[in-house]
Parts: C-alpha cells; sequence; structure tokens
C-alpha cells in the first residue's frame, strides 16, 4: 500500500506572514513604481532619447546598488541578533559599517564622478556622451543609498519595519 500525501494550505498562516511582511515589501515597490514613472514622465517630456541617455546612466549605478543591498543582507542576521542582546553592540556594529560604506561609497563617487564621461564612452560610445552629467548625479544617489540602506536593515533588524515602510 503506497501512503497518500494530502497537502494541505494553512491559509491562516500565510495571511498573517503575508501582513507580517508587507512592510519590508513597501520600499522595494515604492522604490521600482518611482523609477519606472519617472521614466515614463520623461518619455512624455523630453521623447526617447532622453530616456535612452538617462537609461543608459542609470543602467550603470543600477548594478552597483547590489553593494548596499548584499551588505545589508548579509549583516541583517547578526544586527537582528544584536538587537535582543545589546543594543549598544547593534549601534557599534551600524557606525562601523557607517564608516565602511564612507570608504567604499566616497572614492566610488568621486572616482565617477571624474571619470564620467570617460566610463560612459567606453561602454556605451560617443552618441551617450549626454548621460555623464546624469551618471554624475546619480552615482552621488548611490553614495546616499549605501547610508540609508544600511539605516533600512537596521531598522528590519530593530523590528521596526513599520517605520522604514512609512519612511
Amino acid at each position: 500500500i503506497i501512503p497518500v500525501m494530502k497537502c494541505k494550505i494553512d491559509v491562516d498562516y500565510w495571511k498573517k506572514s503575508l501582513i507580517r511582511g508587507f512592510p519590508f515589501f513597501i520600499p522595494g515597490f515604492v522604490y521600482t513604481i518611482s523609477m519606472k514613472i519617472g521614466i515614463i514622465l520623461l518619455s512624455k517630456e523630453s521623447g526617447d532619447a532622453a530616456v535612452g541617455v538617462f537609461g543608459a546612466a542609470n543602467s550603470l549605478v543600477e548594478k552597483l546598488t547590489t553593494i548596499p543591498d548584499g551588505v545589508g543582507t548579509a549583516l541583517y542576521p547578526t544586527m537582528a541578533i544584536l538587537f535582543q542582546q545589546s543594543y549598544n553592540d547593534a549601534r557599534k556594529l551600524i557606525k562601523r559599517f557607517n564608516i565602511y560604506m564612507f570608504m567604499i561609497g566616497l572614492p566610488l563617487a568621486i572616482g565617477t564622478t571624474i571619470l564620467a564621461k570617460q566610463i560612459i564612452i567606453f561602454i556605451y560610445g560617443v552618441s551617450y556622451q549626454a548621460a555623464t552629467v546624469v551618471l554624475q548625479i546619480l552615482i552621488w544617489w548611490l553614495f546616499f543609498q549605501l547610508f540609508i540602506s544600511i539605516q533600512g536593515w537596521s531598522l528590519f533588524a530593530a523590528h521596526q519595519e513599520k517605520k522604514t515602510a512609512t519612511i
């Protein structure tokens, strides 16, 4: 006799989990929607050429967002434990990682600002030179995103995800 496995979905468990997890979803959703709306508005106001210029620079910076996301993701379990055990140790860890993000981000932002034209020409060619200024602006957005990301992950670890979603 072969035992028959029954699969049952616990609707209450999934409902509670989705409700508790919703604040984690909001920041990424808002970011994605705002970027898409920005591109649509840019297309309507300035045309497809402007979208191409913006998209070229934006795609380079977007690839670099893996830095703050990766650091935050890796740091999250340790921060969650530290917030339970010692608030002061958690604060020290966050402060240390803010210093690391500064050490990574400032040279990256300054270097990209200085070399933006050469980077754009090397990757996309001379016809995308207009993307230079966009890259110079967006790289500084990334610089600040390094710190914002650490703060967001810290709030998640401290069970303050609703504050992160609100902010």
